[in-house]
Order: structure tokens, then C-alpha cells, then sequence
């Protein structure tokens, strides 16, 4: 009888590792599906930010369509007159300096949303989903926007040089 022990203890291990495996396998399986379908909830989340960020800062949103329509026209967007009252002008000054440094965030934002949704669509991560195609084409139709590619021109280190290369080329 004690000969039979360390064979069935071997088995038992055998069998114990073999159950294991499946369980692993199939956890991953199983998680990976839920990653993706994530992954695809964080983008809506982050497009519903931007669409947010156009809704707190109407004249954000205002100047950078107006930067899309004066390249769109081949013409440079059209600044307002300084006033002449010294006091004025400074006032009129600081809302542009301010106005300018909204924009910069607000279009660094947008690039930031851009390069991720075009990694994940080019690696395996979102390739696996059905609207991975959907998400290229929106990022390739938002790359040609005017300050979007003076930014990624100007800074281009800052971003991944897969995408630099990308979203600049012709």
C-alpha cells in the first residue's frame, strides 16, 4: 500500500497543475474580453470630456474652429482690433494671453486623446474590436486640423514618434 502513495501523489499533482492551467487560461480569456470592451467605455469617456471641455469653454471651442475654417478658407483667422483706451487694451491683452493659453491646453488634450486611441487601434490591445476602424478614421479626420499639427511640429519629443510620424504625414 505505501508503494501506491508517492504514485498517486504524483497524479494528484499532475491533475491539480493540469486544473490550474485551464483556470488560468480561461481567467484570461475571459478578462481579456472585459479589458477590451473597457478600454472602448474609456475612450467614449474621454470623447464625452472633450465634447465637455467645448460646452465649459464655448470661446475655446469657438477659436479652434475658427482656426479650422480660416485653413480650410487659405486664409489666417482674423484678430480683433486693440482698443484705443490704455486700459482697454491691456484688459483686451490678457483675455488673448489667457485665451491662447486655453488653447494650448485644449489642443495638447485633444493630441494626447489622439496618440493613445492611435496606439491602442495599432497594437493587439483594440485591434480585436469591431470599432477600432471607427476610432482610426475619427483620429484621422481630427489630425489635419491646423494648431493641432503647428503643435506637433513645434513639440514633437513630447509625443511617441510612431505617432508624430503618422499624424504629419501627407
Amino acid at each position: 500500500m505505501e508503494d501506491h502513495l508517492p504514485y498517486s501523489t504524483a497524479v494528484l499533482g499532475i491533475l491539480f497543475t493540469a486544473v490550474n492551467l485551464l483556470l488560468t487560461v480561461l481567467n484570461y480569456l475571459l478578462g481579456r474580453g472585459t479589458q477590451l470592451r473597457n478600454l472602448a467605455a474609456k475612450y467614449k469617456d474621454r470623447l464625452y470630456e472633450l465634447n465637455k471641455l467645448s460646452l465649459q469653454y464655448p470661446e475655446v471651442a469657438a477659436a479652434f474652429q475658427a482656426a479650422e475654417r480660416a485653413a480650410a478658407l487659405g486664409a489666417a483667422p482674423t484678430a480683433e482690433p486693440t482698443p484705443a483706451d490704455p486700459a482697454a487694451a491691456r484688459l483686451a491683452v490678457a483675455a488673448a494671453e489667457k485665451l491662447a493659453a486655453q488653447m494650448h491646453a485644449y489642443v495638447r488634450f485633444r493630441i494626447n486623446f489622439y496618440e493613445e486611441i492611435f496606439y491602442a487601434t495599432r497594437g493587439g490591445r483594440m485591434k480585436a474590436l469591431e470599432d477600432s476602424k471607427v476610432w482610426r478614421d475619427y483620429i484621422d479626420s481630427r489630425l489635419g486640423h491646423p494648431l493641432i499639427q503647428k503643435a506637433l511640429r513645434n513639440e514633437p519629443g513630447i509625443y511617441g514618434t510612431a505617432f508624430v510620424e503618422y499624424a504629419l504625414e501627407p
